[in-house]
């Protein structure tokens, strides 16, 4: 980057009122104090954000790109990626760690290529999306949770081990909050939660679809058999609340979890015949909500879609990541992770490109990849993230300049010397 291209100095007070945590898909706004310098954090209440800080405080600001092993100028590294993918008959676009508008160039980088897009996520954000697509949900926001939520139901998951300060973000146990009671079903309170609203625990069987079938015959009132006491008392519960919130997390949820969620979303449609319901899926981080909302507005299907000449073809089941390494289906991969360097690729002997802050540098270096830095937005540059409750845009702004690229620019500098060989 040169120095006329490169962001002013970032002025310390605008950082503290402005700065927002790009480390989950929470992004809370409201621990920028503690991070004006990021080795100063002890006061971040968030584990998660303090261990992301310290893992790209402790690396160097800046590392040289490497091919094979060997620093090199980050031309000579874009020259050699554009070689590398020219060669590839399919290749993969994974991880895609990274925000809106490297999501865009990702696109672009796929429609020159052929490639397939998959995100490191993919295998939860599926669960989803393939409910999504089946029957619609009904969504609420952080900000209805925390002004309307009257019962918050939570599924599956505790959800704090991803997503430390979600009760936090959402009132729980603060002056005003309209929320009256927390229940786990399936899952256990995390420690620490306030002593107000009520919190109940719902052990159910062990098998979640079949608790939530209970539970969805007993919120009609159709359940004629034997039934589970804490099961029908949380029904109960659920059709009396004015607003009710169910809450999941995509990565907690086992291998039929797209069924779970359409049996969440088949409980939701019910009790908006009497009263008033939504659901929260916790996931979305590492870019996922904001890479998956980007390629559908831009080619009108979501993640694990090949973009080709010859039109879109989407494979939720075919084009996961693990599935295509195993089979052979890819000859080459370009990996994304600019948020977190220890989200390497996946064990491979195939050519990789990858793109990743300077801490991850020594973990690839002894592999045959091209490795270029890239700088992590809402750390070393700014950007746009979707939330994880769906709609709602962030931006990101950077608490400092480590002179390093994003992943869009790069990507455009890889598609363009592609065209020009063409």
């Amino acid at each position: 980057m040169s120095a006329a291209a490169r962001p002013s100095p970032i002025d310390a007070q605008s950082v503290r009122a402005h700065w927002t945590c790009p480390f989950c898909a929470l992004l809370c706004d409201d621990l920028a104090t503690a991070h004006s310098d990021p080795a100063a954090a002890s006061s971040n209440p968030c584990p998660r954000s303090k261990a992301s800080l310290s893992r790209l405080a402790a690396a160097p600001a800046a590392a040289p790109a490497l091919i094979d092993g060997q620093s090199a100028p980050l031309d000579a590294a874009l020259d050699a990626a554009a070689q590398r993918l020219a060669s590839w008959s399919q290749p993969l676009l994974a991880g895609l760690a990274t925000d809106i508008a490297g999501a865009r160039a990702v696109f672009r980088l796929a429609a020159r290529t052929g490639a397939i897009c998959d995100h490191m996520d993919g295998a939860g954000l599926m669960h989803g999306l393939r409910a999504l697509q089946d029957r619609g949900q009904f969504i609420a926001t952080l900000a209805e949770l925390r002004s309307r939520a009257e019962l918050v139901v939570c599924i599956g998951t505790s959800a704090v081990e991803r997503f430390p300060l979600f009760f936090r973000r959402i009132g729980i146990g603060q002056p005003g909050s309209p929320c009256q009671r927390v229940v786990f079903l399936g899952s256990v309170p995390p420690a620490g939660m306030p002593a107000n609203p009520v919190v109940d625990v719902v052990p159910g069987s062990g098998d979640l679809c079949a608790d939530l079938q209970q539970l969805n015959a007993l919120a009609a009132q159709q359940w004629l058999g034997q039934t589970d006491a804490a099961l029908r008392q949380l029904a109960e519960h659920l059709r009396e609340a004015r607003y009710a919130v169910l809450v999941w997390e995509a990565a907690a949820l086992p291998a039929e979890g797209a069924l779970i969620v359409e049996a969440i979303n088949r409980l939701v449609g019910t009790l908006n015949r009497s009263t008033r319901a939504a659901t929260l899926g916790l996931g979305g981080s590492d870019g996922g909500h904001s890479v998956n909302q980007t390629l559908t507005w831009l080619s009108g299907l979501p993640l694990r879609t090949r973009v080709a000449h010859d039109g879109l073809q989407h494979e939720p089941h075919r084009f996961d990541t693990t599935r295509l390494l195993a089979q052979g289906a890819i000859d080459g991969m370009v990996w994304i992770s600019s948020f977190d360097p220890q989200r390497t690729p996946p064990p491979s002997a195939l050519p990789l490109v990858v793109l990743a802050p300077p801490a991850m540098a020594p973990l690839v270096r002894a592999q045959a990849c091209v490795f270029i830095p890239v700088a992590t937005p809402g750390l070393n540059a700014a950007g746009h993230l979707f939330r994880t409750d769906g709609p709602v845009v962030v931006p990101v702004f950077a608490m400092r300049d480590d002179a390093l690229n994003g992943v869009a620019k790069v990507l455009d500098g890889i598609t363009r010397r592609l065209e020009r060989s063409a």
